[in-house]
């Protein structure tokens, strides 16, 4: 099972204090017959921003609940203004809307095409979102996996742009960028305040933690749209950064 939950800091990281639990899955969303060789249920990797507005803070989740609607790339928020007790007025993203948390299952950003509980799952997963100041939108990174065996085999990474997250049903039909690749693509900006939730300009791109690689996102007016994948192969990958921390092949 995998959990979410909360810790701030008032002296830039030197310490950190426990705020709330911000969602746990059912109970009887468990499923310890899964086969995919990780996960049993719950919620996690997550990432989270802020709007432009500075209202609130929007996490980006993983779903892998036995229900499998519930399963995939879904969103919940919370004001920035509450500093103490965030789960108070967490929403997730529903059927119908933003909606309290409690209680609630999340409805995925795009449907799962092969659930969690099998050994070749289908699915989005491990989102990481950084708002794009030359696009004047949000991008969110994706890991994909597909035709694995009992190891979440790494299909690819895969993007998506909104202008808001206000509205998650606005988040673009994901385009893949790698084939193959790493678990857990980043973007980290290189202009001075940026990072990685922020981006002005070219940034690095990772994978597992590695960066051989700068990326740009930029729009097209191309009315065909085309893809530029990079092929991140296993010996590429190894040749680079040695054989530790990559995901499976």
């Amino acid at each position: 099972m995998l959990h979410i939950g909360a810790i701030m800091s008032d002296d830039e990281g030197l310490s950190w204090r426990f705020l709330d639990e911000m969602l746990r899955a059912p109970a009887h969303l468990t499923d310890i017959g899964y086969n995919n060789g990780f996960l049993a249920g719950g919620y996690g990797d997550f990432c989270v921003v802020p709007d432009r507005a500075g209202q609130y803070f929007y996490l980006a989740f993983s779903s892998y609940v036995a229900d499998e609607a519930a399963q995939g790339i879904a969103m919940a928020r919370f004001p920035v203004a509450t500093r103490d007790h965030p789960a108070s007025e967490l929403e997730v993203w529903s059927n119908s809307g933003w909606v309290p948390a409690a209680g609630r299952l999340p409805a995925p950003l795009w449907p799962i095409r092969r659930g969690w509980r099998h050994i070749d799952p289908d699915a989005f997963w491990g989102p990481a979102i950084h708002f794009n100041r030359q696009l004047d939108a949000f991008v969110m990174l994706l890991n994909h996996t597909a035709g694995g065996f009992h190891n979440m085999l790494q299909e690819g990474i895969y993007v998506s742009v909104t202008r808001t997250p206000d509205d998650p049903a606005s988040w673009g039909t994901p385009m893949r960028l790698v084939a193959g690749g790493a678990w857990y693509p980043q973007a980290i900006g290189l202009t001075a305040g940026s990072g990685d939730s922020f981006i002005d300009g070219p940034a690095r791109f990772f994978m597992a933690g590695h960066s051989a690689w700068e990326i740009e996102f930029a729009w097209t007016s191309s009315p065909e749209r085309k893809e530029h994948v990079l092929e991140a192969t296993k010996s590429l990958y190894y040749s680079l950064f040695g054989d530790r921390h990559a995901a499976p092949w």
